[in-house]
This record gives C-alpha cells, sequence and structure tokens, in this order.
C-alpha cells in the first residue's frame, strides 16, 4: 500500500527526526489528529514531555500525521504509524482514535482529546478503560453546549430558532446531542441541524439559515468542522449570523465567541500519560480525565463586523477578549 505522509501545513511539523537524531533517540511516540488542532499545540506537548524528560532528538522521536479532516485518510495514516514500531500513539479526535484502534490492538494510545469514548466504544469505562487506550475525554463538559444556547439567546434576545453545526460519523456524540436538545425545550428555541458528514456545500447551510429566519447557531465540533473552521467562520460573518463555538481554536480563526475546556490541558495531560507508559504504566490502569479548565473567549473584531453590541454579563465572564 502506498504511503501517505500528509503533512500538517501551517503547523510546519517536519515528521520525522535526522539520522542522527533517530540513533540517539530510545523511543518513538507517533501523533495522529484527524483534523488541525490548535496551532500551538506542538509546543504544548513537546515543552510538557521535555520537562518530564523527553526530548526528541536525545530520547524521543516524535511523528506526526494529519488526516486534515478528510476521514477516509485515517485508516492509512494509522496503519502507518502501527507499522513504524511507536512506543505509543497520540490521537486527537474520535476517529483517529478509532482507526489507530483498529489498526493495533496492543500499541498503547492516549487519547488527547476523545468524545464520550465509553459510548463510541474506545473504552470500557472512564474509571478503568481496559485494553490500549487511555487519555481526555470532553465528558465532563456536556452542559457547556447548553451553555452556548445561553450566550447566543443573551446576545440575541428572543431568539427563537438556532441552527447547530454537527457532525453524526463521529461516534460517541449522542450524549452532546441529548444535552443541547434539553437545553432547547428548556429555552423554547427551535433546533435545526446540520449534518457536516453529508453537508459538501458548506454554504448551503447558512443560506438555510438565512431562508428560514435562523438568529443563530451553536456547534458540535468534529473533525470536518475542526479543519475548516476559518472558512466557516468567513461564511458566518458574510451572511451575518452570530455563531458560538465549542473552542477556543475557532474564535482564533474568526468565530465570535467559544466556551468550552481550555485546549491546552488536553495536550499536556497526553504528554504526561506518554511519560507514564513510557516508563511502564499500562493504559488500562490509567483512568480516563476529564477537564477541570473552561473558558469563554470572544472576538472582537468579529462582533463589531456583525454589528452586534454585547451585554456587560457576557463581556465580564469572558476569559480573554481578541481585539
Amino acid at each position: 500500500m502506498r504511503r501517505r505522509d500528509t503533512a500538517f501545513g501551517l503547523f510546519a511539523l517536519g515528521a520525522l527526526a535526522s539520522p542522527v537524531q533517530a540513533q540517539q533517540a530510545s523511543r518513538r511516540v507517533g501523533v495522529l489528529v484527524a483534523a488541525a488542532p490548535a496551532s500551538g499545540f506542538r509546543e504544548i506537548f513537546e515543552a510538557r514531555l521535555k520537562a518530564l524528560g523527553w526530548q526528541e532528538g536525545r530520547n524521543l522521536v516524535l511523528v506526526y500525521r494529519s488526516a486534515e479532516g478528510k476521514l477516509e485518510r485515517l485508516p492509512d495514516l494509522a496503519e502507518d504509524l502501527a507499522r513504524s514500531n511507536a512506543d505509543v500513539i497520540v490521537t486527537f479526535l474520535n476517529p483517529a482514535t478509532l482507526a489507530v484502534k483498529r489498526a493495533t490492538p496492543l500499541t498503547p494510545i492516549v487519547m488527547a482529546l476523545g468524545a464520550n469514548p465509553v459510548a463510541a466504544g474506545i473504552v470500557q469505562s472512564l474509571a478503568h478503560p481496559g485494553g490500549n487506550i487511555t487519555g481526555m475525554s470532553f465528558d465532563a463538559a456536556p452542559e457547556t453546549y447548553g451553555k452556548q444556547l445561553e450566550l447566543l439567546r443573551e446576545i440575541v434576545p428572543g431568539v427563537r430558532r438556532a441552527g447547530v453545526f454537527w457532525e453524526s460519523a463521529v461516534a460517541g456524540q449522542d450524549i452532546y446531542v441529548a444535552a443541547l436538545d434539553q437545553a432547547a425545550t428548556t429555552m423554547r428555541i427551535e433546533l435545526r441541524y446540520h449534518d457536516f458528514t453529508v453537508i459538501k456545500d458548506i454554504v448551503s447551510p447558512f443560506e438555510s439559515m438565512r431562508a428560514s429566519a435562523t438568529a443563530g447557531f451553536v456547534t458540535i465540533g468534529g473533525p470536518v468542522i475542526q479543519q475548516r473552521r476559518k472558512e466557516l467562520a468567513d461564511l458566518a460573518a458574510r451572511y451575518r449570523l452570530p455563531g458560538i463555538w465549542q473552542s477556543r481554536v475557532m474564535t482564533e480563526a474568526g468565530g465570535l465567541m467559544s466556551y468550552g475546556p481550555v485546549g491546552r490541558q488536553f495536550w499536556m495531560r497526553a504528554a504526561e500519560y506518554v511519560d507514564s507508559i513510557l516508563r511502564g504504566a499500562k493504559p488500562a490502569d490509567l483512568p480516563i480525565q476529564q477537564p477541570t479548565e473552561f473558558e469563554l473567549v470572544v472576538n472582537m473584531k468579529t462582533v463589531k463586523a456583525l454589528g452586534l453590541t454585547l451585554p456587560q454579563s457576557v463581556l465580564i465572564r469572558a476569559g480573554e477578549v481578541i481585539e
């Protein structure tokens, strides 16, 4: 099978260490992401590894692969890493984790971020994962989707209809859909779902929302939405539709605002799990961790572009305001 070495593009990763570095390194860690994470993820991950005693070129080789939001690439990329004799493989988003799980039942896998991994069939339980997988889960945060709706209602008083961007192909998202539906029922907001698993023309959801007098939208993240965040943020601005995103990377790309777990904690914890495994721990014995830090991020450039005036109640809760 032809090897596909998919670069991370904007991250300027540089996949493999030099031959001299490889001779010096004693352990090998692969990283497979289903879509582009935040731009500083590599620096956070590698800095934490270094602090724990692992440095590329000295005692570590890091091999990065990305599907760039194209899920059909994941099986080949996972097989590639499985054949690379990696001591540990780190994954980002459920499709990447499931692809590696199918490719290798023995190599330890660390989820930098997973969504409801028990329901997705990734682990047996959060406390006792079993098998070869552990890491971080978004499970502590299904209520953040209800908070997204609350934020939308604060900036668009009287909202009665909202769009939802999601990806049905991402296993384990039912818990988040249920939380969002429950919040919408309580707030008497009608939700209209736009499934980016089947949508190929990403303009169509915005046309649909404008035609149906939809006040704005919220998001349940997935690889396609994550990878195409800049395009989606630009379209939201063009159609003058306020959107509440689930992570700060969307707001940094031009989205209006986001509420969700602080992203850096996922990659720091992933490095800590890699360290534990390289020192002899078994993934089955390492409980799945959940996020403990959450943040509201507001992009004031987008606020102004949309002609909005944010309530002071929103601004004072913002952990960061992007000017």
